[in-house]
């Protein structure tokens, strides 16, 4: 079992449950294992055959060439992960072979479509998009074989290209696997839920799912020399929000003539050895804020200790 694995299978007692194993949920589980080697994570899948999952029925296509800059994001993260699938997956010295082929994506359109497709190529170049405007006649010169009298224009994007769905499947299942991942040929009968927090899973095979423990928060904020306040704060999805409560019983706002915010994890969560740092910054400042380092020297801070 790989160093910092949390075995699932005795105690049934997970950070993470994620139900369906394609290559959706399989990115989500490498993704967060690959973040914290500790997190105790299990995918659920009703059907290991992938009989009639959607990832290998999928065209195979990668492609930058969308209209909201979202989904443009999205592929400038995801297409360089798969241009490098075949190291980031590797088990041992077995590569993660996808058939990625960068031969590129050619979008067409008739005289109508032209101002549409402008927008969309104006949009995705200032997204870095390496997208390349063709009128008619250089759509000529590039395919011959093209009939252009009835189009418009075309783009075409030279990073994009195509690869096996399939093989994406297995790279990702075999990669979290070796990470130390549970993988459950089961089905999810039953959610348990208490306000926004579930707080177990059946299975149809009768195994029940349940939360680790959570780690346990406790303040070790302190202002003007006053003693740390030790306020619980255990763990949950309020804990920023019971955090900022407890800094602002300390009047530091009022003290610095400062809105103080506490950024939320996981984007600025900073961690050192067993404790989590949940930033403190100032929100909107109307005093001195050069004291905020001096006075807030240990504030801004949980220590957070698994039970």
């Amino acid at each position: 079992m790989p160093p910092g694995n949390l075995a699932t299978r005795d105690s049934g007692k997970l950070d993470v449950a994620i139900i369906g194993a394609g290559a959706i949920g399989l990115a989500i589980a490498y993704s967060l294992r690959t973040m914290d080697g500790n997190c105790r994570i299990a995918v659920i899948e009703k059907d290991p055959s992938y009989a009639l999952a959607s990832t290998p029925r999928a065209s195979g296509g990668v492609r930058r060439l969308f209209t909201l800059p979202e989904n443009i994001e999205l592929s400038n993260h995801s297409i360089p992960v798969y241009e490098k699938f075949h190291e980031l997956m590797a088990v041992n010295a077995d590569v993660a072979d996808i058939g990625f082929k960068k031969g590129g994506y050619l979008f067409i359109v008739p005289p109508m479509g032209v101002a549409t497709l402008a927008r969309n190529f104006e949009r995705q170049r200032r997204h870095g998009v390496n997208v390349e405007w063709l009128a008619p006649d250089k759509l000529k010169e590039r395919f011959p074989s093209m009939h252009v009298a009835d189009l418009g224009a075309a783009v075409q994007s030279h990073d994009d290209g195509w690869l096996d769905p399939y093989a994406v499947l297995m790279g990702f299942r075999r990669k979290v696997k070796s990470l130390g991942v549970e993988l459950i040929d089961d089905a999810v009968m039953g959610i348990e839920r208490e306000g926004r927090l579930v707080r177990s899973l059946t299975l149809k095979s009768g195994r029940k799912l349940k939360p680790a423990p959570d780690r346990s928060f406790r303040c070790k904020c302190s202002s003007m020399g006053s003693p740390r306040c030790n306020t619980a704060l255990d763990g949950g999805p309020d804990v920023v929000e019971r955090l900022s409560a407890c800094l602002k019983s300390l009047d530091l706002e009022k003290a610095l003539q400062v809105e103080l915010a506490v950024v939320a994890p996981p984007s600025n969560t900073e961690r050192r050895g067993n404790q989590t740092f949940l930033h403190v910054i100032p929100h909107r400042a109307s005093g001195d804020v050069s004291q905020i380092g001096q006075v807030l020297n240990g504030v801004p801070h949980v220590d957070s200790h698994a039970t």
